[in-house]
């Protein structure tokens, strides 16, 4: 199994944003994303249980070189696109998708996905998380929403099909 996480609000204006995490992932229902188990409070700060997103991340596994053939890089590839149509079928935003916030089970045997960390971006906002995943055009559009999480997701699809970061123009 995969256990379960203990995510804790760093403090009292951390409350929010645990609480939104909860709220989206309890719309979700995907093998694609953690599930989540509970919502409530850990020393008096809000805190969510939920399922562990797996051993490693997808950019662990790409700064360790661990996609090595063809069908493993497909297997990843073909889960990143199913997890883009679950988002949107939930209604869910993501906002910071990158390859740090995807688990995979146990490379290099399982390699299931888990999109996880629903929490780091307040609704609607503009900024983005991680510089190569980021949808260049938010600002544009008035902050995230579902193009943006295609984005990331095409972004982490290059970097695994290529083994390297996509960069403006690829």
């Amino acid at each position: 199994g995969y256990g379960i996480v203990l995510k804790v609000a760093n403090g009292p204006t951390c409350d929010a944003l645990i609480e939104a995490e909860a709220e989206a992932l309890d719309a979700i229902e995907s093998p694609l994303i953690v599930r989540l188990h509970r919502l409530g409070t850990f020393k008096g700060r809000r805190a969510i249980a939920v399922d562990s997103a797996g051993h490693l991340t997808l950019g662990e596994m790409l700064r360790q070189g661990l996609l090595l053939s063809g069908e493993q890089r497909e297997t990843i590839a073909q889960q990143l696109l199913q997890l883009a149509v679950d988002l949107e079928q939930a209604g869910v935003v993501h906002g910071d998708l990158h390859r740090d916030h995807v688990g995979v089970a146990a490379p290099p045997h399982d390699l299931t996905i888990r999109a996880f960390d629903f929490s780091l971006r307040p609704s609607g906002s503009a900024v983005p998380g991680s510089i190569w995943y980021a949808d260049p055009f938010l600002e544009s559009r008035g902050g995230l929403d579902a193009a943006a999480d295609r984005y990331s997701i095409a972004a982490m699809l290059h970097a695994v099909l290529t083994g390297s970061p996509a960069g403006w123009g690829d």
